[in-house]
């Protein structure tokens, strides 16, 4: 099944659970036909609940406690400078939500999701994807559509594949991409280390987090307490009776549903706990010597492919020298992000690594979309360290719209660029 496809079955199923499920709420008939329609989804290995906020949810139950660890806080949002334009690098302030430990007692979790899941009072408790803005489109592993505060989820949860007597929330949507394992979960022990939870409950902790190694050795760094560790599985629904959740620290919206939407404000991190993270995982650099100038290759991909041998011959002649981040332990990859006094190289999550950068270090990205629009995701965490970042348009692209097309550089202007800025 293509992606068109994929697409418009998951509209379908997801305009269709929201009537169903809004009609089962008027009349004993409608709750009829929506008792039957739930059968047919859990036959297709599908569920679907109202969408709360925890706020929501404590004042509908006593089944959660929170409490606010960090209130009044502000992050940032950076804005884009592309390579035709003046550079003015800006750090916007963006009002963040409190920091809140959350405990719930027997919910349900699954790996590479964000949602909370009470099977008995039948509902899913996320704060990002209730009420949500109508341009903003929630991916998570669980859930598989939303709409209006309903949500269709990729499992019937009628059952549990295990229980777990108790945990703490590390996991999360995106566990697969090193940018969101990052800045958006294994974050969150900044937090949980000053907490006073038992060193015997556990981390739950996404599986592929075990099986990367740059994740699993930025887990061993921030895991001071050496509590026990969990790994979920995404396949997996588990019960847990007693769950602590910390609220994620920087802001990151999913995805936006339009490539041409603009919207301020859906992006920002809070800096003092960026530059704690940076400080504690710089503390264990690799003292190899690296390249100042490291040309990113994206050989080991199957998308965003670009005529990357030809733009490397153009950086050769300059002193850059072609690497793969994913060749190198974790400890070489933050030397070699830290000692760059240039870095050039397709967009991907190996530019997490803009964290360890040094003040003074010139940064491009190529991407292939051509419009102006995207979000500060690298850009903030450079003005952070005061790194200087341009996003170069290509020449040609395979889509407008997607942002793992293929695309194309023009060589003899990207030769131009680099003689004049080098």
């Amino acid at each position: 099944m293509n992606d068109t496809i994929k697409y418009y079955v998951g509209e379908f199923v997801r305009n269709l659970t929201y009537s169903i499920y809004t009609f089962g709420t008027k009349s004993r008939l409608g709750k009829c036909i929506e008792s039957l329609f739930a059968k047919v989804m859990s036959l297709n290995g599908l569920s679907y609940y109202p969408i709360v906020s925890v706020q929501k949810y404590m004042e509908d139950t006593n089944n959660v406690t929170i409490k606010t660890i960090v209130d009044n806080r502000v992050g940032f949002e950076g804005n884009v400078v592309y390579d035709d334009e003046e550079y003015k690098p800006e750090l916007k302030p963006q009002k963040l939500l409190n920091i809140r430990l959350q405990i719930y007692n027997d919910v349900c979790v699954t790996g590479n999701s964000d949602m909370i899941v009470d099977t008995k009072r039948a509902c899913i408790i996320n704060d990002a994807c209730y009420n949500i803005a109508p341009e903003v489109l929630f991916i998570d592993g669980l859930l598989y559509r939303d709409k209006k505060n309903v949500g269709v989820l990729r499992s019937n949860m009628r059952h549990f594949d295990e229980t777990i007597e108790c945990g703490i929330m590390i996991n999360g949507k995106f566990s697969q991409n090193y940018y969101h394992t990052i800045t958006e979960n294994l974050i969150r022990l900044l937090v949980v280390n000053e907490l006073d939870i038992s060193n015997e409950v556990p981390l739950l902790v996404d599986e592929k987090v075990r099986l990367v190694p740059s994740m699993s050795r930025i887990l061993n760094i921030l895991n001071i307490k050496s509590k026990p560790v969990i790994y979920l599985q995404p396949t997996k629904t588990y019960c847990v009776k007693q769950l602590y959740y910390v609220d994620h620290i920087n802001k990151l919206v999913p995805h936006i549903k339009g490539i041409n939407t603009q919207k301020s404000g859906i992006v920002a991190f809070d800096r003092s706990y960026m530059t704690n993270l940076r400080d504690i995982l710089l503390d264990h650099i690799s003292n190899k010597k690296t390249p100042k100038r490291i040309f990113l290759t994206r050989k080991n991909t199957n998308h965003r492919n670009y005529n990357e041998n030809e733009v490397f011959s153009v950086l050769a002649p300059f002193g850059f020298e072609q690497v793969a981040p994913e060749e190198y332990s974790f400890e070489e990859q933050m030397a070699l992000f830290h000692n760059a006094e240039w870095i050039v190289g397709g967009s991907g999550a190996a530019f997490t690594n803009l964290i360890f950068c040094s003040k003074g270090c010139n940064v491009v990205i190529f991407r292939s979309i051509r419009n102006k629009n995207t979000s500060p995701l690298f850009s903030t965490l450079a003005y952070f360290n005061e790194v200087k970042i341009i996003y170069y348009l290509p020449t040609q692209s395979g889509s407008s719209t997607s942002i793992h097309s293929d695309y194309e550089i023009d060589t003899t202007l990207f030769g131009e660029y680099i003689k004049a800025h080098i």
